[in-house]
């Protein structure tokens, strides 16, 4: 029987000769597994995270703010929120049946002044404000109304018009 001692020496070697096959297995577990252990550490550490983050900000304070008036600042939030905005139109969109089954719901109609003249989707909830592009959050409404309302939410436009089954709260 070997020792502790012995099995320890013989891995040793057996690591040393055959380093290409430990490395490849290493590669291959740690891909395999990456999310989750990356998962499970941050869930298990999450207070520690959040506490090394509030330190490292406060560390840091005058820096952040010198960097987030620089133009290449505002240009890579400008670029993350377009690239954002692009993967939920993506997971979050309506089809061109469901716009077809609004307006016919509403006669073709703007929702506020009962037109049919140059009806436009509206987004209740904005998509610069965080809103998605699914049907319920679609409003047919005509040019003109659809500029009044800009970018505003609901609450910032109140619409007299509207039955409130269309904002779902």
């Amino acid at each position: 029987m070997k020792t502790k001692e012995e099995i320890k020496q013989y891995k040793k070697e057996w690591h040393i000769l055959n380093r290409e096959k430990v490395i490849i297995r290493c590669k291959k577990w740690y891909e395999e597994n990456k999310n989750t252990r990356v998962k499970e550490y941050k869930l298990k550490n999450r207070e520690k995270i959040l506490q090394q983050k509030r330190e490292s900000y406060e560390r840091c304070k005058e820096t952040y703010k010198k960097y987030w008036q620089t133009p290449k600042a505002k240009h890579n939030a400008k670029i993350q929120k377009y690239k954002n905005r692009a993967i939920l139109s993506i997971l979050e969109h309506h089809s061109d049946k469901e716009w077809l089954e609004l307006l016919k719901k509403n006669k073709g109609k703007c929702v506020d002044c009962k037109t049919t003249e140059n009806i436009e989707k509206d987004h209740i909830i904005p998509l610069s404000r965080g809103g998605n592009d699914l049907i319920s959050n679609i409003l047919p409404r005509c040019r003109r109304c659809n500029s009044k309302k800009g970018n505003r939410t609901p609450y910032l436009y109140p619409q007299k018009n509207i039955c409130l089954t269309y904002i779902k709260c």
